[in-house]
């Protein structure tokens, strides 16, 4: 008689598989606080005073001198902390495990990579949503009604507000907003974009829809975080996943490059790139070699460019405007 379990009932499918992860690009963080590579764990960064808009009679007649002008320089530290993430692999599971899901050393590290970047894109929207980090001109909160869900809603309003302020802090006006994906698809049946569109755009692509809501904040580009979190304990029934940003919209001064006497709302100081180390845990494994671990990591910190002065560190070159939808 035939056994049938002597028989291969099931073939694994070879170059698919599944997989529920943050896609690269569902990260923002290095766009709200674009990194800066230091050679230190501890640095210093300059700011300088606001002496430059001073206004002086320049009027002077030949026999007399010109007035002096005069400037300060404040510094804020900043100090890059450590951020690791480990990951074990068993060489024994390469070989046993079927082909789609036999490359565990590769799976390690895009564990750890994925662990290392929604890590920093949390931390990221802690350090932006918190309203406690601007002074009360740079941040607003939208009462029932007036969201932007709302009929009553203005967003070119409330956006002109945000824009003002900024440029009344810094100087310069915030050219770019950050909002979560939630927010953004619910602003495509808000009642102020259909009203706006209803006669010339009754349909349009996410790209389209994004290129006109940036018009209509004022800013040259948004970004939007698609990044997700689970809090869950692991194998608890019920599993939460949830936004990592909210429902607020930042207004902020993005300037990426890393040169003097600029004007940006947030900087990471990067003390190092991403870092791999792969060693064998000693005493384990079999035949196939010892179980290895796999851990990654960087040392940054996230915090504020442009403050209000040495003495007080909250942002100037950013708005936020909380409860939008």
């Amino acid at each position: 008689m035939l056994n049938p379990s002597s028989f291969e009932t099931r073939t694994a499918l070879e170059g698919y598989s599944i997989r529920q992860a943050n896609a690269l690009d569902a990260f923002i963080a290095e766009e709200v606080f674009p990194s800066v590579i230091v050679s230190k764990e501890q640095v210093k960064l300059y700011q300088y005073g606001t002496e430059n808009l001073k206004s002086y009679d320049t009027r002077k007649d030949d026999q007399a001198e010109a007035d002096e002008g005069d400037y300060t320089v404040f510094a804020t530290s900043k100090t890059p902390q450590p951020h690791k993430a480990s990951q074990r692999w068993n060489p024994a599971d390469a070989k046993d495990f079927d082909g789609p899901v036999s490359n565990v050393e590769q799976d390690a590290a895009d564990i750890c990579v994925e662990r290392l970047l929604l890590a920093r894109e949390v931390l990221m929207a802690t350090k932006a949503l918190t309203t406690s980090n601007y002074p009360s001109a740079l941040t607003a909160t939208l009462g029932a009604g007036s969201t932007w869900l709302d009929a009553a809603g203005d967003p070119e309003g409330n956006s002109a507000t945000a824009r003002a302020a900024v440029f009344t802090a810094c100087g310069k006006e915030p050219n770019a907003a950050a909002m979560s994906w939630t927010t953004f698809n619910a602003l495509r049946a808000a009642p102020y974009i259909i009203d706006r569109t209803k006669f010339t755009s009754p349909m349009m692509s996410v790209d389209v829809f994004k290129g006109l809501l940036a018009g209509w904040l004022g800013v040259g580009e948004i970004n939007i975080c698609k990044a997700r979190k689970k809090t869950a304990v692991e194998a608890n029934s019920t599993q939460t996943i949830s936004d990592v940003w909210g429902d607020e919209i930042l207004f902020y001064v993005k300037d990426p490059g890393q040169t003097l006497k600029k004007m940006a709302y947030g900087i990471t100081v990067m003390r190092n790139r991403l870092w791999t180390r792969s060693a064998p845990i000693s005493h384990t494994g079999g035949g196939d070699g010892e179980i290895m671990k796999l851990t990654m990591g960087w040392n940054y910190v996230q915090e504020p460019a442009a403050v209000v002065s040495s003495a007080d560190t909250d942002f100037i070159a950013g708005y936020l405007l909380t409860n939008t939808i």
